[in-house]
Formats: structure tokens, C-alpha cells, sequence
């Protein structure tokens, strides 16, 4: 996890700026690894400085790089990425 929600953003928005597909799909790809390695297993624990603690601030992160990613993806696929989004957020409001 560390420090892969923060470069879904500006791929998100370098994929609609140079209007190349490329940026998109890494994006993509750094969500599809947040959700196998963090959202789905709700473990948030490695990105703080004591590992031990949970990490609530990550899981605001992970959150934010899904919603970016469902703002620019259709049907299906939007729908995925917004309830990843959800579940990484309610895991911070808990």
C-alpha cells in the first residue's frame, strides 16, 4: 500500500490531459492493487509509523484513489470502483 493511492490521482487526471489510455490503465492498476492488498482485507496497518496501530488515515487514501478512478470509468466498472471507495471510507468512519 504505502504510498500507491497517491499516484492514482494524477494518473486519473494525466490519462484526460494527454488523452492517452496508458495513464488510465495504470491507474487502474494501482486500485485493482489497493483492493487485493488493502481494501479487501481491510488491512491498514503497515502504512503507519507504529505498524502495529491501525492506520485510518490510509484508508482515506485508498478511498480517494477509487473514487477518482470511478469518476472517469462507466457502468460496471464505475460501480466497482465507487464501492471500493465506500468500504475504504466506512473502514476510516469506523
Amino acid at each position: 500500500g504505502g504510498s500507491t493511492p497517491s499516484a492514482t490521482l494524477p494518473l486519473v487526471m494525466g490519462a484526460r490531459y494527454f488523452k492517452d489510455k496508458r495513464y488510465l490503465e495504470s491507474a487502474k492498476r494501482t486500485v485493482n492493487y489497493l483492493e487485493k492488498e488493502l481494501i479487501s482485507k481491510s488491512d491498514y496497518f503497515s502504512s503507519t509509523l507504529d505498524a502495529n496501530c491501525e492506520d485510518k488515515e490510509a484508508s482515506l487514501y485508498a478511498s480517494t484513489a477509487a473514487y477518482y478512478l470511478a469518476l472517469v470509468s462507466k457502468g460496471a466498472e464505475r460501480e466497482h470502483y465507487a464501492a471500493l471507495a465506500k468500504k475504504a471510507a466506512y473502514f476510516a468512519l469506523s
